[in-house]
């Protein structure tokens, strides 16, 4: 008796997937700015206009989870500063096709330095409370905001003696705290769950000392990937040597124009350039 053929069910195109608007915006919303721009090159015609480009392509994607909680909280005076070497790198990759096929480059690790800070004074309780709260990866650390907190008191407290209404504090943005460590400088955490993978993100974990000064340090073994060989080469850098971009409501800006010397950049004993 001859065997009975199945019929061939006709393998569907991966862009078939796509079509539907509600399973693209699911797939594209689960995927990093980088990723949804190597499918885009791939399948061609994916995004469809520019309002998807700005929307799937926002190179913030590649950094944070919770873009809408971001938002309203920049929008209520928070800043997020990214500086390094790579900056542009990271910036631009999304829109240029060197980074986005199958070679080295599409592969390359960016390492980005990132640092948080809120105005003190003029900020609502509530306010106040998400902002301390706010984290990279959105997993809290009580004892981390608890102490935060209590930092954030004392500060306040010595402001409205000195009227600094301009006085930003420092965030952690949600590094676990060591109740066993005895810190006695500020340091770099390096975020484990990153959305895009060829992401090597640092936060920095400020002391209470960091945050009274306004100061940001860096250890000597991190200048190369910071700033590159021409801070080697001039020891000082310099608001000229430092690439920054600021995260905004709308994506990334690089940081143009002069700066007004908050959040100072120190090396052991030098202050080699501002973020803010």
């Amino acid at each position: 008796m001859p065997i009975a053929c199945r019929p061939i069910l006709a393998t569907p195109d991966i862009f078939d997937l796509f079509v539907p608007y509600e399973t693209r915006s699911r797939i594209l919303g689960c995927l990093s700015a980088y990723d949804v721009a190597k499918l885009d090159l791939s399948l061609g015609g994916l995004l469809h206009n520019q309002r998807d480009r700005r929307r799937y392509l926002n190179p913030v994607r590649d950094l944070l989870w919770d873009l809408i909680t971001t938002k309203g909280l920049i929008r209520d005076g928070m800043k997020l500063v990214v500086f390094g070497k790579d900056v542009c790198t990271w910036k631009d990759r999304v829109n240029d096709e060197r980074y986005l096929t199958r070679n080295r480059n599409a592969r390359k690790k960016v390492r980005l330095f990132l640092v948080g800070t809120f105005p003190i004074m003029g900020k609502s309780e509530e306010t106040l409370r998400r902002m301390i709260g706010f984290t990279i990866n959105g997993i809290s650390d009580e004892l981390r905001m608890f102490g935060d907190r209590y930092q954030l008191k004392r500060i306040a407290e010595d402001l409205a003696v000195a009227d600094d209404r301009n006085k930003p504090f420092l965030m952690a943005l949600g590094a676990p705290l060591d109740p066993y460590s005895e810190t006695r400088s500020g340091s770099w955490f390096k975020v484990t769950d990153v959305p895009e993978s060829t992401v090597d993100l640092r936060i920095y974990v400020p002391t209470f000392t960091d945050r009274l000064w306004e100061e940001v340090r860096l250890p000597v073994n991190q200048i190369p990937r910071c700033f590159g060989l021409q801070l080697v080469r001039s020891i000082f850098a310099g608001k000229t040597h430092v690439r920054k971009a600021y995260l905004l409501e709308t994506g990334v800006q690089l940081f143009e124009g002069s700066v007004d010397r908050r959040i100072l950049i120190r090396l052991n004993i030098f202050l080699i350039g501002s973020l803010l």
